[in-house]
């Protein structure tokens, strides 16, 4: 997310969502669910992009104002869930927030909830268990899906509570789900509510007259898909040099995953460099989305020392940090100029360093000066007895001194009368 230009009196109000594709080469706003979660058509006044709450909504503040960020898992590839809104920025009142998900990795969005919640994946997927966010107030039921948001299935609760979270083993793979939070109808007598705590088992669900769930089981050959991701605008499905070929579950597959299902192996081919995989160089700037890279008229490339004597592109681009795709010529373009004058450059470089070792012999005389100076003095304090005209004070923090330099170069002072020196005070040369 983003502040968009305005937002310095008040940054909350201006904060708009981007996404990427290439590590950060080209910026884009997310495309808006055509209808609600009713069908009813979305409309908004000005610019109308989809804007989605990140990590910060959720770890600050209190569970009354925390709204449920961007999330995805490995357990479900292409799908992501997010809590936002439709407009021309991100709001944070919990009444105009709705719940989304994108399975094409963030291309196409759909609303599947009305107002803020929590959520979490399943059944290696199979499964989105949500509900009702503490920002709204409690909540009496919890709802799953088997369809990735398409239809829900209600779990009426035996009490209300105030949900915090909804968490499964890190895998996702399980069919028991934890919910927690507080009982808000019951406090211990502190004032505080009391904590409150319910498992979900799917495969030990009834209904409401006592009968067990049915779930259909997920048949190999009917109920998976092969799915590639793409960017929004490129046909090839090439991700920053590679296309991934990955296995799913279909969506309208209402059917569960058994607990033996492993997804097949994710593949990889590499593809040919494109627009996709470059960025703009120092001194570019694309002016639309996915477009050429323009110069900036005033940027100077010859001030920058990492550019100097260096082949800069007449496409204003060069491939982004971490793409696997080969050619990049056909990229970047053929075309490129020298920055700078590299024979001006190096003579910079010797004056530079001339001016360097200049200042260095400077500094080294000034420093031999200053302990030259206090040498002679120490000297002349000790060789004339200089100490008889100073004060106690002065004179005895100079006499330490001078004890301190005749022992770094090994004189030793006279031993006072009647004192014992040991034999271990003396080295081998004056035994």
């Amino acid at each position: 997310n983003q502040v968009a230009a305005g937002g310095v009196a008040d940054p909350a109000a201006f904060v708009q969502t981007r996404v990427t594709y290439n590590n950060g080469g080209a910026w884009q706003s997310l495309a808006p669910p055509a209808v609600d979660v009713s069908g009813k058509p979305i409309s908004c006044q000005g610019t109308c992009a989809l804007h989605l709450h990140g990590s910060s909504s959720w770890d600050t503040g209190t569970w009354e104002t925390r709204l449920g960020s961007v999330y995805s898992h490995a357990s479900a590839p292409g799908v992501i869930l997010a809590t936002g809104n439709v407009g021309h920025a991100l709001s944070f009142d919990p009444t105009k927030v709705n719940t989304y998900l994108s399975r094409d990795s963030g291309i196409t969005w759909f609303e599947i909830l009305q107002g803020p919640h929590i959520y979490e994946f399943g059944n290696k997927g199979g499964l989105i268990v949500a509900a009702k966010m503490a920002s709204l107030g409690p909540a009496t039921k919890l709802q799953f899906s088997r369809d990735e948001g398409e239809s829900w299935e209600d779990l009426p609760l035996a009490r209300e509570m105030t949900v915090h979270n909804i968490r499964v083993d890190p895998s996702a793979d399980g069919q028991v789900l934890v919910v927690h939070g507080t009982d808000s109808q019951n406090t211990s007598g502190d004032g505080d509510p009391d904590g409150v705590l319910y498992t979900v088992d799917f495969f030990k669900l009834k209904d409401a007259s006592g009968n067990a769930f049915a779930f259909p089981a997920c048949d190999a050959a009917a109920d998976y898909e092969i799915w590639n991701p793409k960017v929004p605008g490129d046909a090839d499905g090439c991700i920053l040099g590679k296309k991934y070929t990955m296995e799913r579950r279909k969506r309208d597959s209402c059917c569960l995953n058994d607990n033996d299902y492993e997804r097949t192996k994710t593949t990889s081919t590499t593809c040919a460099c494109d627009a996709y995989d470059t960025e703009c160089q120092y001194g570019a700037e694309r002016l639309v989305e996915f477009g050429e890279c323009n110069r900036m008229p005033n940027i100077e490339l010859d001030k920058c020392p990492a550019l100097v004597g260096q082949q800069y592109p007449n496409s204003n681009k060069r491939m982004i940090a971490g793409t696997a795709c080969t050619g990049d010529r056909a990229a970047l373009g053929v075309g490129s100029f020298k920055v700078g004058d590299s024979k001006s450059s190096k003579k910079r470089e010797k004056k530079s360093e001339r001016g360097a070792m200049s200042e260095a012999t400077k500094a080294f005389l000034a420093i031999l000066i200053v302990f030259a100076s206090l040498a002679g003095f120490v000297y002349a304090y000790g060789r004339f007895d200089l100490g008889r005209y100073a004060p106690e004070g002065v004179r005895r923090a100079m006499d330490a001194v001078q004890v301190r330099i005749d022992e770094m170069l090994g004189r030793r002072a006279a031993a006072p009368a009647g004192y014992f020196e040991p034999l271990g005070d003396f080295d081998n040369e004056e035994l």
